[in-house]
């Protein structure tokens, strides 16, 4: 009688052991679930595959091209995100040479369509071209360079009120925008083009 006395006490502790033990699992299972994200800053393009061969129709005019701005898309913005957003495009081999620029994008927005007519709150600086908006890639004949296209995730709903900003000077504003200071990360893609 002892034993089998015995033996349900013991039964009855492990019971109880597996069953603190379960629900701390529970626990630190929720909690981690939690703090999981809800997934990668991303931007995409229907138009350019990433590390693709950018069409003539993105390119810029003195290179046989359109000159008409690539669709972009992102999704997953980083929700401690203060204020808007930014596109830029640069040409990674000429100095990050600016072909556009984007700024004050609401976080609302997640795409800009093929050729997209840039309207308040949003704004376009000039680029390195001299002109205003979207200036396609166009490298000397016969050079193949890679272009990034990247979206930053901005502090400032409006970013002329960071200090130094200068609106006519486009590599004044990349410098702004790509200070870890003044966002709170990027997402990027890649295109080549071969001049003609």
């Amino acid at each position: 009688m002892r034993l089998v006395k015995y033996f349900s006490i013991t039964l009855m502790v492990l019971c109880l052991f597996a069953l603190v033990v379960n629900c701390g699992t529970t626990a630190a299972t929720e909690e981690e679930e939690e703090e999981t994200p809800t997934g990668t800053f991303t931007l995409t393009s229907d138009d350019i595959t990433n590390a693709g061969t950018i069409a003539a129709t993105f390119a810029y005019t003195t290179c046989s091209g359109a000159n008409t701005s690539p669709v972009l898309s992102w999704s997953n913005v980083p929700t401690s995100t203060g204020g808007s957003l930014a596109i830029t495009v640069t040409d990674d081999d000429a100095s990050d040479f600016v072909h556009w620029i984007v700024y004050n994008i609401p976080t609302t927005t997640t795409t800009l369509a093929q050729g997209v007519t840039i309207a308040t709150p949003m704004v376009e600086s000039h680029n390195d071209y001299g002109t205003s908006g979207y200036g396609g890639p166009c490298p000397p004949t016969g050079e193949n360079h890679t272009y990034t296209f990247k979206i930053w995730a901005m502090n400032e709903s409006d970013i002329t009120t960071l200090t130094g900003f200068d609106a006519d000077n486009p590599s004044t504003i990349y410098s702004l925008i790509s200070d870890s200071d003044n966002n709170f990360g990027s997402a990027s893609f890649t295109g080549t083009f071969t001049g003609t």
